[in-house]
């Protein structure tokens, strides 16, 4: 069975698939390739974390939310797109997830 993380990674397309244990690609599953409120939600949710680091030419580091609401918000949001991956791939995909902040 092929398995879907949500998973994020500075820089990265959140959603990670794999096949027998082996990394296959970093995108939306074919399955929902035309599902372009998937594809906004997910573009919002990494620009989002992208957001908690400073990247410069001297720097790099995490700087963290302004808030615990907004931290919330966010992981309320990760929630929401990892229930609609199990809601719409369950039966073809493993659907895990992963955060670190």
């Amino acid at each position: 069975m092929k398995k879907i993380k949500l998973y994020l990674e500075y820089q990265c397309f959140p959603i990670w698939i794999y096949a027998d244990g082996h990394f296959l690609y970093n995108d939306i599953p074919k399955e929902l390739v035309e599902d372009k409120e998937l594809e906004r939600k997910l573009v919002s949710l990494q620009e989002k974390y992208n957001d908690l680091f400073i990247d410069t030419d001297t720097e790099f580091k995490y700087i963290r939310f302004n808030s615990d609401i907004e931290k919330e918000v966010f992981l309320d949001e990760f929630n929401q797109i990892t229930n609609y991956l199990q809601e719409a791939l369950g039966e073809e995909y493993a659907i895990g997830n992963e955060i670190k902040i």
